[in-house]
């Protein structure tokens, strides 16, 4: 397959609308280096898209970050 650059540019996906639209989130912390190979899901609980693993930055990761979507 092609190897397709990423992006650390938050875009969402407005599901009713069926658009993209990029986010003006601002990263209040450390951010996650862009990867590919990772599992995501949405925690509806606690309103947040947790990030695991994933291959980015030249390495494997094993890490988990959390995205609050209630502040998007």
């Amino acid at each position: 397959y092609a190897q397709a650059e990423c992006s650390m540019i938050p875009t969402l996906l407005d599901v009713g609308a069926s658009r993209w639209h990029v986010s003006d989130v601002r990263a209040s912390a450390a951010v996650p280096v862009a990867r590919y190979a990772h599992t995501a899901v949405l925690h509806h609980r606690s309103g947040c898209i947790v990030v695991f693993g994933g291959y980015g930055g030249g390495a494997w990761q094993n890490n988990v970050w959390l995205l609050d979507i209630s502040a998007v």
